[in-house]
C-alpha cells in the first residue's frame, strides 16, 4: 500500500473538507474521474512502481507526484469541469499546484499528514485579516470620497467595483499598518488586479493611489515604522534558502534591496504546432529592473512535461539571466498551456510566466 494515500486517507480533516465539496462533481462526470483511475491503472508508470524493488517512503512520494503532474494536474478535460466551476482556475491552477506538491513533499513516514492547513498562518496573520477587514469597512465612505476627488469626467459609480475595492483596502494598509511599507502595499493591490480586474486597471490603481499618498503625505496622516517586520523576515528566510556556501557570502546589502523581476520580451511564449513526441526548448530572458541583488528562491512547473533550469546565483542590479524550459510533448494532444511560477524576493515575489502551443497527433 502507499504510505502517501495511506497517509492521506488517515487524515480525518483531509477527509472531511473533501467530503464537504465531493458534491461539485455530477453524476456524469464522475466518468472522468473513473477514466483517470484506469489510465493510472494501466499506466508503464504504475507497472514499474509495483516491480521497483525499492520500497520506500521517497519512492511513494515519487509516485503520487508523478502521477498528479502527468494524470491529473496536465488532463485537460479534468481542468475543464474545473475552469467551469471557476473563472479564476486558470490563475489559481499555478498556486493549487505548488501548494499540493509541497505538501506531498513535506510529508514524514510515520507521522500524521497534516495535508490541510489552516487558512492563516498564525495568530498574528489572522489578527491583520480581521483587522483589514475591519478596517477598510470603517473607512470606506472616506476613501471612496477621496477616490471620487480625484478622477476627473468619471462618475464613482463607473469605477469597476473590485478596482474600488482595491484601491480602499491598499489605503487602509497604507494608513493603518505603520509597519507594512507604502511600496509593499501598491505592488500587493496591483498585482492582485491583474488577476481579477481588467487589463488596464493595475495603471488606474496605481495612479489613483499615487495622487492619495502624495496628499496623505503632505499632510503628515501616514507614519511608517521602516521597511517593515514581514518583509525583512521574508528576505531573511529568502536567504536561508538559497545555496550560499558560507555566511560571509551572504550581503546584509540583501535586506535592502528592492529587486523588480521584468521579462525581456513577452511573459508568454507560442511555441507552435508541433507533433506528439517532440520536445521543445524555450528560454524567458529576465532581467532585473529595479534596486538590488535579485534571488530565484524557486520555480515550479504546473506539469511534470515541463522541466525548468532556472538560476540559482544572485542576480545583480541590472543584470540578465535565462529561465530554460523544455516541455516533453509525449502523451500530450491538442492545445497546451503550462504555467513556471518563479519565486523571488522582489515584491510582489511571485512571476508567473506562460508558454502555451499545440500539439498534433504523430499517426495524422
Amino acid at each position: 500500500c502507499n504510505r502517501v494515500i495511506l497517509a492521506m486517507h488517515e487524515d480525518e480533516l483531509l477527509i472531511k473538507k473533501t467530503t464537504r465539496v465531493s458534491g461539485i462533481w455530477r453524476k456524469g462526470e464522475l466518468d472522468i474521474i473513473r477514466k483517470i483511475f484506469v489510465d493510472m491503472y494501466r499506466s508503464e508508470q504504475y507497472t514499474s512502481y509495483l516491480n521497483d524493488e525499492k520500497d520506500s517512503f521517497k519512492s511513494d512520494q515519487k509516485f503520487i507526484q508523478l502521477m498528479l503532474n502527468e494524470y491529473i494536474l496536465d488532463n485537460e478535460v479534468f481542468m475543464h469541469v474545473l475552469q467551469e466551476r471557476s473563472i479564476f482556475w486558470t490563475d489559481d491552477l499555478p498556486f493549487v499546484a505548488m501548494f499540493l506538491k509541497s505538501q506531498i513533499n513535506n510529508l514524514k513516514e510515520n507521522k500524521s499528514a497534516d495535508f490541510v492547513v489552516d487558512v492563516f498562518k498564525n495568530s498574528d496573520d489572522k489578527k491583520f485579516a480581521v483587522d483589514l477587514f475591519r478596517k477598510t469597512i470603517y473607512s470606506a465612505e472616506e476613501f471612496e470620497s477621496l477616490v471620487g476627488s480625484k478622477v476627473k469626467n468619471w462618475e464613482l459609480e463607473r469605477i469597476s467595483k473590485i478596482d474600488l475595492l482595491l484601491i480602499k483596502m491598499a489605503l487602509t494598509e497604507v494608513v493603518s499598518f505603520e509597519e507594512m511599507p507604502i511600496r509593499v502595499s501598491f505592488n500587493e493591490y496591483i498585482e492582485i488586479s491583474k488577476y481579477y480586474s481588467s487589463q488596464k486597471a493595475k495603471v488606474f490603481i496605481n495612479g489613483i493611489l499615487d495622487k492619495i499618498v502624495s496628499q496623505f503625505k503632505s499632510v503628515g496622516k501616514i507614519k511608517k515604522i521602516g521597511r517593515g517586520l514581514v518583509y525583512i523576515l521574508f528576505l531573511l528566510c529568502t536567504i536561508s534558502c538559497t545555496n550560499f556556501n558560507s555566511y560571509e557570502e551572504v550581503n546584509i546589502s540583501l535586506l535592502e534591496s528592492k529587486p523588480i523581476v521584468t521579462v525581456l520580451g513577452n511573459e508568454t511564449i507560442d511555441f507552435g504546432v508541433i507533433t506528439e513526441g517532440e520536445t521543445v526548448d524555450l528560454e524567458f530572458r529576465i532581467k532585473n529592473t529595479g534596486d538590488g541583488s535579485l534571488i530565484i528562491t524557486n520555480a515550479t512547473a504546473s506539469c511534470g512535461c515541463t522541466k525548468l533550469d532556472f538560476p540559482k546565483d544572485i542576480i545583480d542590479e541590472a543584470g540578465t539571466d535565462i529561465i530554460k524550459i523544455t516541455f516533453d510533448s509525449k502523451g500530450k494532444l491538442g492545445k497546451q498551456t503550462k504555467k513556471i511560477t518563479l519565486v523571488t524576493n522582489a515584491i510582489p515575489n511571485i512571476k508567473i510566466l506562460t508558454i502555451t502551443g499545440e500539439v498534433k497527433s504523430s499517426k495524422n
